[in-house]
């Protein structure tokens, strides 16, 4: 519709009416036509059934007929993931088993190896089963049933169970559970053997454990035993200390000693470096003038020179200085005093020579002390060296040995905590293995009555009457141009659909009356109202006879009379003319043939 084209609606009767102010009238443009599903079923039901009834039903006839009952035999293995325990409990006896699925997964497997088909074939291969009859191999008999699906074995998720399923036919569902029942009680008995096994191996390797422990730990006592039997006791600390407090006395008493050695070695190079005519001691000077003092001739010397001393003093008090007696008093005084210095240095000389003589021989005599001294040190000292050295190592070598007992003692601990839990685990493994097995029979082979294929074949032949009968109505329809709808009209021609009226199948015979005046009253209000001009002239037409063309004209005539519009109702069909028959008008009335013959 253009944008100058404006829309009124309103009721009238029970159609809704369009009217159209303004503007041209214009039409949708062809459209390709759809599929109509629900139009093909209503239009070709009949022959969907003729086409469905024969397939169908031949399909189920047949199933019935060539199909027997089959039955369905299973049996299953539980695989326990916790097994409780009966006395020692811990962590690992209440957890589950790791990887619990792909231990089903794998005890499926082993249940389809060739180990346990071999012994199911040896066992059932003489006892005259239909399921060999034939076969020179029975375990490729058995493998191929595996293989081709008619024997499946299949872990069960969230489930414990390990299903074997296997499908027979009804007269012989006694030997498929005979199969199965040999599959799990051969793979129970491999299972149990296996796991069996595996217990009594740890238990050897846990008992050899024990006895190479019990070995090692007598060992270890024997070693202790000697290490501990030279010193009567295994602690060896308190004697250890001992030793460290004698061996700090010789390092201090070797100390000390060095110390002597260093001041000796001092004194004896300041002897060796002193000059030969080195000055008189102290002590010496002392006695040298004691020496000197001690000398008669000194002696005599000074008694005299004290006497002309006192002559002089005295002769001064009763003679003057130019006395003769003076004088020679005097000059004897002068004399003595002369000799008197003479003899003191000759004297003194001589003393000092001795004394000097002496003093040599004396620091030779300290220097040979002091040498001999140095030699008896250093002897002491490389004899206290020696012993502190011994003693040294005598203390390592008790400290090594305190190691190596308390090693010892530290290993035999540790080898009874091992022999300990080996014992324990012995223990537990003898007692453990009395509680049930992780494998286990759910239950024994039963075997109940299935369709087998027959639902399938009942299935594929209900969907081969659909899908052919389907397939012929969708063809015919597509080869249908014809139109069978209102909208078929617009989607194909691109004409506008002014009205409709209600088909008599379609609504009850008691309403239809009523249902065909409202129709064309919309029909007629709707021609009247599609242009400002109303239409003066409608020609009714059809692509053939019987489509209804002398009932619409009547009808539509007969609207726009009641709506009190002068209406002329023309008959124009030439080969059957029936309005005047329809209208109960004279015979002789018979349209436009009256006009044009």
């Amino acid at each position: 519709m253009n944008d100058n084209q404006a829309r009124q609606d309103f009721e009238f009767g029970n159609q809704q009416i369009v009217q159209y102010e303004s503007g041209a009238e214009t039409y949708p443009p062809p459209m390709d036509a759809g599929f109509d599903i629900v139009g093909m079923l209503k239009r070709r039901w009949l022959l969907i059934v003729l086409i469905l009834l024969p397939v169908s039903g031949g399909g189920l006839v047949g199933a019935l007929r060539f199909v027997g009952t089959q039955y369905k035999t299973q049996a299953a293995i539980e695989i326990a993931p916790i097994i409780p325990a009966i006395l020692y409990k811990n962590a690992d006896s209440e957890r589950p088993l790791p990887n619990y699925d792909a231990f089903k997964n794998t005890q499926a497997v082993v249940m389809s190896s060739d180990v346990v088909l071999n012994r199911v074939a040896d066992e059932l291969y003489n006892q005259g089963l239909k399921f060999f009859e034939g076969v020179t191999d029975p375990r490729m008999r058995l493998r191929e049933a595996v293989a081709n699906g008619n024997i499946v074995i299949q872990p069960q998720k969230n489930s414990n169970l390990i299903l074997l399923e296997m499908s027979s036919p009804a007269q012989y569902y006694h030997e498929s559970e005979k199969i199965l029942n040999s599959i799990i009680q051969n793979y129970k008995t491999i299972a149990v053997s296996s796991e069996k096994e595996g217990e009594d191996t740890k238990l050897g390797n846990l008992e050899q454990e024990r006895k190479n422990l019990q070995i090692k730990m007598d060992s270890q006592r024997e070693t202790i035993r000697r290490l501990v039997d030279e010193f009567g006791s295994g602690e060896l600390t308190p004697r250890q200390q001992m030793m460290f407090e004698q061996v700090a006395s010789l390092q201090k008493e070797l100390i000390t000693i060095n110390i002597r050695k260093m001041a000796l070695e001092s004194q004896i190079a300041i002897h060796k470096n002193s000059e030969p005519n080195e000055p008189l001691s102290y002590e010496l000077i002392s006695r040298k003038s004691a020496i000197i003092q001690s000398d008669p001739a000194i002696q005599a010397l000074a008694t005299d020179i004290r006497r002309y001393e006192e002559l002089v003093n005295a002769g001064q008090q009763n003679m003057v200085d130019t006395h003769p007696e003076m004088r020679r008093r005097r000059e004897m005084l002068r004399t003595l005093q002369q000799r008197y210095d003479e003899k003191l240095k000759e004297v003194s000389l001589q003393v000092e020579a001795n004394l000097q003589l002496e003093q040599a021989r004396s620091q030779q005599r300290k220097l040979s002390e002091l040498e001999n001294e140095l030699i008896q040190m250093t002897e002491y000292e490389k004899k206290l060296t020696d012993k502190i050295n011994e003693q040294d190592m005598a203390t390592i070598n008790l400290g090594r040995r305190q190691f190596n007992i308390d090693d010892e003692k530290e290993q035999l601990e540790q080898t009874k905590t091992r022999y300990n839990e080996v014992v324990r685990r012995i223990e537990e493994l003898v007692i453990e293995s009395k509680r049930p097995a992780r494998i286990s029979i759910a239950f024994q082979a039963n075997s109940i009555p299935v369709e087998g294929k027959l639902k399938k074949i009942v299935a594929a032949s209900l969907f081969a009457g659909f899908a052919l009968s389907f397939g012929l109505a969708f063809l015919l329809e597509k080869a249908d141009k014809r139109l069978h709808a209102p909208e078929e009209v617009t989607r194909r021609i691109g004409v506008r659909i002014i009205g409709t009226t209600t088909c008599p199948r379609e609504i009850d015979r008691k309403l239809l009356g009523q249902q065909l005046v409202d129709d064309f009253q919309a029909i007629r209000a709707n021609l009247s109202l599609m242009s400002e001009e109303a239409h003066k002239i409608i020609v009714v037409s059809s692509a053939g006879k019987g489509d209804g063309k002398t009932t619409f004209s009547i009808n539509l005539a007969t609207s726009f009379a009641h709506a009190g519009q002068r209406t002329l109702l023309i008959d124009g069909d030439l080969c059957k003319p029936d309005i005047a028959y329809k209208l109960d008008l004279p015979e002789h009335n018979r349209g436009l043939q009256d006009y044009l013959f």
